[in-house]
C-alpha cells in the first residue's frame, strides 16, 4: 500500500518590503549645474561709423587723390612752360642779335654806308623819324635792304620810270651789292605817281613774285588811306612793315 504523503500547504507571503529608512542612492547628477555660457554677457564692438560716414570717408580719399594728380600735372605744365617761354626768349634774343644793320651787311651784300631813301627834290617832306622804321624792320626780317628814291623831275636823259630804278641801283646802290631793292617814287605836284621797284640779284632769290605782289598791294591801301597815314613816311613805313609781317 502506497504511503501516504501530508502537505501542508505554505501560505504565500509577500517579501518584506524594504526598510523604510532605505534611500536611493543620490546621483552624482544631482547638484549638477550647466557650465555658464562664457559668451552670454558679449557684446559686438561698436562700429567706428556708419556705412555713410565710411562712404564719404573714400569719396573724400578719392578727391583728395585727384587733388594731388592735377596739382602734380599743374607744376609740370608749368615748369614745361617756363622752360618754352626761356626757349623762346632766348631765340628772340639770339634773333635781334643777328639781325642787327651790321650783322645783316655782313651775312648779305648791302651797301653798308647806303640808308633807306633819298630825297632828290621831291615835292613833299619826308620825315626820316617817320619813314625808317618800317623799312629797317623790313630789312632785319628779310635781309633785302630797301632804298627809296624820291624824285618830282626825271634826270636828264630818262623819261622811263624803269629806267631811273635801274639808274638808281646802278649808280647810288651799286651793282656789287645784290640784297637791295630800289623803289623809284616819282610824284609832282599835279598827284601823277609813278613807281617802280629795281632787285638786285640776291634780292630776287630772297623775295618771291607773290611777296612783292604782297608789297605792292600794301604800298597801295596805305597810300590811300590818308586818315591812318597822313605823311609819305608813315604810310611807307607801315606798308614795308606789314609786308615784312605778312611774308616772314
Amino acid at each position: 500500500m502506497d504511503p501516504e504523503y501530508n502537505y501542508e500547504e505554505t501560505p504565500e507571503t509577500a517579501p518584506e518590503s524594504a526598510p523604510n529608512e532605505y534611500s536611493a542612492p543620490q546621483s552624482t547628477y544631482d547638484n549638477y549645474a550647466e557650465p555658464q555660457n562664457t559668451y552670454a554677457n558679449y557684446s559686438a564692438p561698436q562700429r567706428s561709423g556708419s556705412k555713410n560716414e565710411n562712404l564719404a570717408k573714400i569719396m573724400f580719399l578719392i578727391i583728395l587723390v585727384a587733388c594731388v594728380v592735377l596739382a602734380v600735372i599743374s607744376v609740370r605744365g608749368i615748369i614745361k612752360h617756363a622752360g618754352m617761354l626761356k626757349q623762346d626768349l632766348s631765340s628772340a634774343v639770339e634773333h635781334i642779335t643777328e639781325n642787327t644793320e651790321e650783322n645783316i651787311a655782313e651775312r648779305f651784300s648791302v651797301n653798308p654806308d647806303l640808308g633807306f631813301y633819298y630825297d632828290d627834290g621831291f615835292y613833299a617832306e619826308i620825315d626820316a623819324k617817320e619813314i625808317k622804321p618800317g623799312l629797317q624792320y623790313f630789312y632785319q626780317e628779310t635781309g633785302v635792304k630797301p632804298f627809296i628814291y624820291f624824285f618830282s623831275e626825271y634826270p636828264d636823259g630818262y623819261s622811263e620810270i624803269d629806267e631811273v630804278a635801274e639808274y638808281v641801283y646802278d649808280q647810288i646802290v651799286g651793282y656789287e651789292y645784290e640784297s637791295h631793292l630800289v623803289l623809284a617814287w616819282y610824284e609832282n605836284y599835279a598827284d601823277n605817281a609813278e613807281t617802280y621797284y629795281w632787285l638786285g640779284d640776291d634780292a630776287e632769290e630772297m623775295l618771291s613774285d607773290e611777296d612783292l605782289d604782297i608789297l605792292t598791294e600794301n604800298i597801295s591801301d596805305c597810300y590811300y588811306d590818308e586818315d591812318n597815314y597822313p605823311s609819305y613816311g608813315d604810310f611807307l613805313s607801315a606798308a614795308f612793315r606789314m609786308t615784312a609781317e605778312e611774308i616772314r
